[in-house]
């Protein structure tokens, strides 16, 4: 058993060890044991006695505030263009009536000659309740590209009024160039994504080995790959090289919009989803499994306005309907659904019936709507940008101790425009969430940069690190045609009418379709020969060789899944 003195020394030790592995500690005084290089204007901070203090002997009590920017500060120096990790422990002392919870952040304001002000958010805590007690925030940003001129770190979030403790404040720098993440990629890669095809062959006599080939073929691949779909355009008789296209490239889909409430249900009544099942009946019918996205979208603008001024009961009951006849549009047609789209960031239907654990009653109704459906959180800012990877990883625990059936999470991973996803920053964000226990699924994948071979690096380096990470079960593109993306062509990996390839698009094919695929092909040099094969999970086609001539009676199919598969050969005339 661990005593409050010998967690704090363990604390401690850790974030040195932390702070000596990446930049060292930015924060000085981080434990808050005195006032000592914090601010506290316009509002009271004061020392709390032992006892009421996540580590170490003191936290520190905020209170007097009267704006919701009102919380301890520090100057920091900070590197241009560096990324840094950030957390700490915030606890609730009051909650105002009329809110279910309350909204913490750690903001960095970061300050540029010429009086521009870059405000940033390095971690965020949403709905924070005074049960909940002590509670972690972390995430990690990376700092403008461009000279600074000065830096200030400080707490945000609860309304005036609100009172809250703070202790063990960290922000570390992170040299994302010290790992050799394509290394660490490729072996987690052919670790996890490849299993063993072990030949045995024997040849009849009369039968020169050297004349026997064995081709190794993978005909399909079972890793998810996809991108999102327009409903639209998919059942317009004019766009067949669209469906082509996502018939021969991809083995998942997401209608885009098409199973969104408002879109299916403009107005109250009026249902239109003729063209939405039409897209998901023929993408099934081409062996290409559907993502449902979503039932439920929790930000303000999202909601249908029909919607808006509903309350109580009633509320509850246009919900359970609109789960319950969608579920039972889409049954068998979907395999996933995201239940409450970025309910991070937004909790409109929380909020509206004054129930922090409705967002859990949503996963229950759709549960017992389609039991057969996985279901799915779905949010931004937790791979693609880390303030939001704690929370996210806190409110999976949440779920997963709910028992709500929550099967996974999804990352959308839209990373900012023209900035080149760091592997590095992408596998912690992923070993955080990881420790949920739960599959991830990158859901929404976009990078955005004009120049199209730097967008085909940037491609590679985030689908890399996403395929080379063991908690990562699917990926999705959010688009693939300029003329079928929000972002255009900027994020595209075909262009115009005849959806030619970008130098994106040509990458992006050769990995998921040459470098992660497995075609082989083995001259025989004994008559009795063993030999293994590792290759890529799916379906596979051996075909025998001699002389150059298939001996289609020797031709073999099979699936390799995650366990070793045996193939016995005898070659004969």
């Amino acid at each position: 058993m661990w005593t409050p003195v010998d967690l704090w020394t363990r604390t401690s030790v850790l974030l040195v060890v932390l702070s000596c592995l990446v930049g060292g500690e930015q924060l000085l005084n981080g434990g808050f044991e005195s006032m000592n290089n914090w601010s506290c204007g316009g509002f009271k901070c004061e020392l709390v006695a032992p006892g009421d203090s996540r580590f170490g002997s003191h936290s520190v009590k905020v209170s007097g505030r009267t704006q919701s920017y009102q919380g301890p500060s520090q100057h920091v120096n900070l590197k241009p263009g560096t990324y840094y990790k950030v957390q700490s422990y915030v606890k609730l002392l009051n909650q105002l009536s009329s809110a279910i919870g309350h909204n913490f952040m750690l903001e960095i304001a970061v300050s540029h000659s010429g009086g521009q002000t870059d405000y940033i958010t390095g971690a965020l805590r949403n709905l924070v309740t005074v049960a909940d007690g002590w509670v972690l925030m972390q995430g990690d940003f990376l700092t403008p590209n461009k000279a600074i001129s000065s830096a200030n770190f400080y707490y945000q979030g609860p309304e005036g009024g609100v009172e809250f403790l703070v202790d063990q404040a960290s922000m570390v720098e992170v040299n994302v160039n010290a790992d050799n993440w394509r290394q660490t990629t490729d072996a987690v890669i052919n670790r996890i994504r490849k299993s063993d095809i072990n030949f045995h062959v024997t040849t009849a006599s009369g039968i020169a080995p050297h004349d026997v080939r064995i081709e190794v073929k993978q005909t399909k691949k079972s890793f998810p790959f996809g991108s999102a779909i327009s409903s639209w355009k998919y059942v317009d008789s004019a766009q067949q090289k669209y469906r082509d296209w996502i018939h021969t490239h991809l083995n998942w889909g997401v209608l885009e919009n098409g199973l969104k409430w408002d879109f299916l249900e403009p107005t109250q009544g009026n249902l239109q989803y003729d063209r939405a099942v039409n897209a998901l009946k023929g993408l099934t019918s081409h062996g290409i499994k559907v993502r449902g996205h979503n039932l439920v979208w929790s930000v303000d603008s999202a909601v249908p306005t029909y919607v808006r001024g509903q309350t109580g009961n009633q509320l509850r009951d246009t919900v359970r309907k609109h789960i319950q006849w969608t579920c039972q549009l889409t049954r068998g047609l979907v395999q996933h659904w995201d239940v409450n789209n970025e309910n991070l960031h937004g909790y409109w239907f929380q909020r509206q019936l004054h129930d922090i654990n409705y967002n859990l009653e949503l996963f229950r109704e759709t549960h017992a709507a389609d039991p057969n459906v996985h279901l799915f959180l779905n949010d931004y800012n937790v791979v693609g940008g880390g303030d939001s990877t704690g929370a996210y990883l806190a409110q999976a625990r949440k779920f997963k101790a709910a028992n709500v059936n929550l099967y996974g999470l999804g990352v959308q991973s839209h990373f900012p425009a023209e900035t080149e996803p760091s592997p590095t920053m992408i596998k912690s964000r992923l070993d955080t969430l990881a420790q949920a226990g739960l599959p991830i699924w990158a859901t929404e994948l976009t990078v955005e940069v004009a120049d199209e071979h730097k967008r085909a690096d940037y491609y590679e380096r985030a689908l890399r690190a996403l395929y080379g990470h063991e908690a990562v079960e699917g990926i999705l593109f959010w688009g693939f045609w300029d003329q079928s993306h929000y972002l255009g062509e900027k994020a595209a990996l075909v262009r115009g009418n005849n959806l030619d390839l970008t130098e994106a698009g040509r990458r992006v094919l050769d990995l998921l379709e040459n470098q992660w695929m497995t075609h082989e092909s083995h001259t025989l040099s004994t008559a009795n020969q063993q030999f293994a094969v590792r290759g890529f999970h799916g379906d596979y086609q051996i075909s025998v060789f001699y002389q150059n001539h298939e001996l289609t009676a020797l031709r073999q199919t099979f699936s390799l899944g995650k366990t070793a598969h045996p193939v016995t050969i005898n070659v004969h005339k």
